[in-house]
């Protein structure tokens, strides 16, 4: 779907088109903020090949994410298509179409704001929500790497009142919680709003004015086909910045309001995050445009989950694991399966102590 709200100058204006906050894991009675899902299998459990992951090595070849500002200094612009990252990261976490779109979509938001910024710089955005979705996740950094998470993969709606695949519903009325870090702050920058439509993009831009002051218009698309893939994924990031004219804030509003398609309809008719910005810019002048390769990249690894694992109490593991089997420990961000057996759960207990 298409939906505006406020006009640009002097309010906000979003344009979203349609085609997490860290998870707890529980064990018993024992809950430990992570990313990672325990759970006690037999020793023979399926683990998915790591051809699977080749996305998460490489940029996929057209996902682009360009950027830009004015030269007078008033507008910045950015453009991303990343429909081999989003469909990437559907595969791997085997999301049915309505939590594809919702994960695809906060995952470009995340990375057009994390844009530009400083390369460990990371801006996490969270919808908390009332939908069965529960909750969506995605983490960003400067240096266009970002992944993400839905709360319930498996949740499947009929189209909304349009035809289209019902993000609001899925996601529901809650807040939106946007955190920047860099490590060498003293603590992170933490911004809190409502839900306004479930949407994202729309959400996103209601963030940005209420919380930052920023006027923005976003969009963020996700084209999902019958059997599950992503055709297109993409959007954009327009900002008014301190200073600008209402000369200036009255051009980009009409280009704006003129466009004849969405960010997913563009990618499909074959334009590229250049040709975005571009037609975004129409009249202004701007200055040259960088051009960056986002990535789904995830940091987990065995290490990460031995750390995980020795902060649970020890005479519970233990004892569940030598009654039933191994220990399984899943990736929120890209459904990677680690094993743990009896011995060596022993040993990382030693290793603590």
């Amino acid at each position: 779907m298409i939906g505006f709200t406020k006009p640009l100058c002097p309010l906000t204006y979003n344009r979203a088109t349609s085609s997490s906050c860290s998870s707890f894991v529980s064990l018993r009675n024992v809950s430990l903020r992570t990313h990672f899902r325990i759970s006690v299998f037999p020793i023979n459990v399926y683990s998915s090949a790591n051809s699977f992951y080749d996305f998460m090595v490489e940029p996929v070849p057209g996902d682009e994410l360009a950027r830009t500002i004015s030269c007078n200094g008033q507008v910045s612009l950015k453009s991303l298509v990343a429909t081999g990252l989003v469909d990437g990261a559907a595969r791997i976490q085997q999301t049915k179409p309505v939590a594809t779109a919702a994960l695809g979509r906060t995952l470009i938001c995340a990375l057009l704001m994390s844009s530009g910024k400083k390369s460990e710089e990371t801006v996490n955005i969270e919808f908390r929500g009332s939908g069965p979705l529960k909750t969506v996740f995605a983490i960003a950094d400067g240096l266009g790497q970002v992944r993400g998470y839905v709360g319930d993969r498996n949740v499947d709606l009929p189209p909304n009142n349009k035809g289209k695949l019902d993000v609001s519903r899925a996601i529901g009325e809650g807040i939106v919680r946007v955190t920047r870090n860099h490590y060498t702050w003293k603590q992170p920058y933490q911004g809190l709003t409502r839900i306004v439509s479930g949407e994202v993009a729309e959400d996103i831009a209601n963030y940005l004015y209420q919380s930052e002051q920023i006027f923005s218009a976003v969009a963020a698309g996700v084209f999902v086909q019958p059997d599950g893939s992503v055709s297109a994924a993409g959007g954009y990031l327009v900002q008014l910045l301190p200073g600008a004219s209402e000369e200036t804030s009255k051009l980009l509003e009409e280009n704006l309001y003129s466009l004849d398609y969405s960010p997913t309809e563009m990618i499909r008719l074959g334009m590229n995050s250049t040709d975005i910005v571009h037609k975004l810019a129409q009249g202004l002048n701007i200055q040259q445009v960088h051009k960056s390769r986002p990535l789904y990249r995830c940091h987990c690894s065995i290490d990460r989950v031995e750390r995980t694992v020795a902060l649970l109490p020890k005479d519970e593991i233990v004892q569940l694991v030598e009654s039933i089997g191994t220990l399984q420990v899943k990736c929120e961000f890209c459904n990677r399966t680690y094993q743990l057996t009896p011995s060596e759960i022993e040993q990382i207990y030693r290793d603590r102590n």
